[in-house]
């Protein structure tokens, strides 16, 4: 089983800030969440629904599921898409495979691609 840890991270853009040789805060964990199987693809962090906040998509690579979360770590959604193999790739966004918001696709090695409206 893993788990899915989010952390905050602080991000400093330019190199020549004099911030940038401070001393920087440590990670934090904010949550965790454990998954059914083993995760090999990085999770895709966008916002879904305004009202949310950033949701966090990954797949559930020996469950065969694909999974959101919302910025809090708490399961909004699963899908399963009834794949025969094990999902190897992270998801994907767009906002133009749909006709109104945004769109997750994801592949898999069976040949098939699915196109979720998020």
């Amino acid at each position: 089983m893993a788990v899915l840890r989010y952390f905050f991270i602080p991000l400093i853009l330019f190199s020549q800030s004099p911030i940038f040789s401070a001393a920087l805060p440590k990670p934090r964990l904010e949550w965790e969440f454990k998954a059914e199987s083993n995760l090999y693809a990085p999770p895709l962090v966008a916002d879904f629904h305004p009202n949310l906040g950033q949701e966090v998509v990954f797949s559930d690579t020996e469950a065969r599921k694909l999974v959101c979360l919302s910025a809090t770590g708490e399961m909004i959604w699963e899908y399963d898409g009834g794949w025969t193999k094990r999902l190897i790739s992270g998801a994907s966004l767009s906002f133009n495979a749909v006709k109104e918001g945004a769109a997750i696709l994801i592949g898999n090695p069976d040949g098939t691609l699915h196109c979720l409206e998020a």
